[in-house]
């Protein structure tokens, strides 16, 4: 089994924890999935310190083909998900609102102990 565990700059723990606050969530019109979606609004300042570059991310030894490594952690973290990360954003489905928001929750408890903030 892969070990998820991974280093993180300290710099980066207060806009993680923000890109995935669901107090933060709001109802949206999605183009995109011609769907109401909730939406955490928040660039990932780890992409944009990367430059977008996710080889040289510290999630970039989890991806797989043309998968970021951030999106296939946490799938490795807490399996099938009914959320979706992006560099600006994190959302889901106004009909999964439930699900989502008990994985996030998931996901943030797990990733507490796996981050380990440098």
């Amino acid at each position: 089994m892969m070990d998820l565990r991974i280093k993180i700059p300290k710099k980066f723990k207060k806009s993680l924890r923000q890109k995935f606050d669901l107090r933060r969530a709001a109802l949206r019109d999605s183009s995109y999935f011609l769907s109401k979606v909730y939406a955490i609004k928040g660039e990932c300042e780890i992409c944009n310190y990367y430059d977008g570059d996710c080889e040289k991310c510290p999630f970039g030894k989890f991806a797989e083909r043309d998968i970021e490594g951030c999106t296939k952690w946490i799938e490795k973290v807490i399996g099938k998900h009914h959320f979706y990360i992006f560099p600006n954003d994190v959302l889901w489905l106004k009909r999964n609102n439930k699900k989502a928001r008990k994985e996030i929750k998931k996901f943030k408890k797990k990733a507490e102990k796996l981050i380990q903030w440098v």
